[in-house]
């Protein structure tokens, strides 16, 4: 009995390892055999590369012949032009179908530390079986269809992401465990990481904020042990502050206190301001498809209006989408806040509270992801990148409370998955038959509306989940 437990032990690792093998190379697999790019996209960044060769530092100013003129800021710029650039100079081709299967295969080196980033975030939260968990997020469309297989610099942005909130988990944990020095790392290189991902892609500050609880956490948990980790804490804020503004002004910016973050986000040539929220939709889909508008029209038209006081009072998607964002990441705000006071209140419960907390506050960077995909107007199609990697997580981790979430929520999510994944792939190449579905923004819209109620009253229900106890001492000290 003892000898065929071992061997199934052993069997399950390796088992293990030719998932973790498979999960690395998977990437590479999936740029390699997949014959579909965004051209238009690459193409865009081949011309921004040629810029690049001729004036790096003066891209923003002298390259306003490209398709679409340079909107990313600086590391967005050096991940894109820049190593196109270098890989038009090494391979000596000009050619958009070879340029892009070397940048194609340079991004899924990113996707494949993704991979491994999963595994340790999953770990970290105690899941069992964390390889193959990482492994199903991997194989998900929605995961890989808008990242190295479209051409987009958004798997890096992923990595950015995940890599800080990986630190971030090992610093709380880390300083429960009262390993100062490596806390306080871990709490440096998540702030990195955090201002990588600023300067990568000007969106994901979306996800950057709704890290802030997460931040706030590891910060106090770090702060409480002495006053030099609370020292050390602040110093890495202030390090990272410094870092942002270095790299943020590397390049040559016409205006804007010389930012390029200011630059793409508050006008320039690359008007993003504009384009998140001027129009309907930027080929993504939201609560505004129901309108049956052209998605690119304007999205201050107003869709109804009422006389008031002799003035006509007018509604109009931007404004009202704005209101909806404001009014839902309040409410999740607030509950989340109550969720997190009523957890500090159970005192010392050790490493499950902690990974509660922690869960909990990847549910929040969920939940605002979604929500401005949803609620807010000008959004593409790639937006939700960040969203099902975290989102299959902290549903795996909610699985064994059955009262708060159960297998046909998670089946749900998984077809949403899937389903937002062929949306975004319907891009690069029509779909047989163009989809079985009439309209597909509006019904990828409708399901995750569907999706952002049940999140939300996921919220709810997690906070009723947990007995409301009198605080005995300052959550800090448990």
């Amino acid at each position: 009995m003892l000898s065929q437990l071992q061997s199934l032990k052993f069997s399950f690792k390796q088992l293990n390892g030719i998932f973790l093998v498979f999960g690395m190379v998977l990437p590479f697999m999936i740029v390699s055999t997949i014959p579909l790019f965004h051209h238009k996209d690459v193409s865009t960044f081949s011309q921004w590369a040629d810029c690049w060769q001729r004036d790096s530092e003066h891209i923003y100013e002298n390259c306003k012949n490209a398709i679409f003129t340079p909107n990313y800021p600086y590391l967005g710029m050096a991940l894109s032009a820049g190593v196109i650039s270098e890989i038009k100079s090494f391979f000596r081709t000009n050619d958009i179908h070879s340029v892009a299967k070397y940048f194609r295969l340079f991004l899924a080196i990113f996707d494949a530390f993704n991979f491994l980033l999963l595994i340790g975030i999953a770990r970290s939260l105690g899941l069992k079986y964390s390889v193959p968990i990482a492994l199903l997020v991997a194989l998900l469309p929605s995961t890989w269809s808008g990242g190295a297989l479209w051409g987009q610099i958004d798997g890096i942005s992923q990595f950015f992401l995940l890599a800080a909130v990986f630190a971030l988990i090992s610093a709380v944990q880390t300083a429960g465990h009262g390993k100062k020095a490596a806390s306080t790392t871990c709490f440096a290189a998540a702030l990195v990481a955090l201002v990588g991902c600023l300067l990568t892609k000007q969106l994901t500050i979306f996800s950057v904020f709704a890290l802030i609880p997460l931040l706030i956490f590891s910060f106090a948990k770090i702060a409480a042990a002495s006053k030099i980790q609370r020292l050390t804490a602040l110093g890495s804020l202030i390090g990272a502050l410094g870092l942002f503004l270095v790299l943020d002004r590397r390049l040559s910016v016409p205006g804007y206190l010389g930012s390029s973050y200011l630059y793409v986000w508050l006008g320039g040539e690359s008007r993003q301001h504009e384009m998140i929220s001027g129009r309907i939709s930027g080929n993504g889909f939201n609560i505004w498809m129901f309108l049956e508008r052209d998605m690119m029209s304007a999205s201050n038209e107003p869709f109804y209006c009422h006389p008031i006081f002799e003035q006509s009072m007018c509604l109009t998607p931007r404004g009202v989408g704005r209101t909806l964002y404001f009014g839902y990441v309040s409410l999740i705000g607030y509950l989340f806040f109550l969720l997190s006071r009523r957890l500090h209140h159970f005192g010392d419960n050790g490493e499950k509270q902690t990974r509660f907390i922690l869960a909990a506050s990847i549910l929040f960077l969920v939940q605002i992801n979604l929500g401005f995909n949803v609620l807010l107007t000008g959004t593409h199609e790639r937006y939700l990148y960040h969203f099902y990697p975290f989102l299959m997580i902290v549903a795996i981790f909610y699985l064994p409370y059955r009262s708060l979430l159960n297998w046909r929520h998670f089946l749900f999510f998984i077809a949403c998955a899937i389903v937002y994944g062929m949306f975004v792939l319907s891009i690069l190449s029509p779909m047989p038959g163009d989809w079985p579905f009439s309209g597909k923004h509006r019904f990828v819209a409708a399901i995750h509306l569907i999706l952002l109620g049940i999140l939300t009253a996921f919220s709810v229900k997690l906070l009723k989940f947990l007995p409301n106890r009198q605080q005995t001492k300052p959550w800090w000290k448990s």
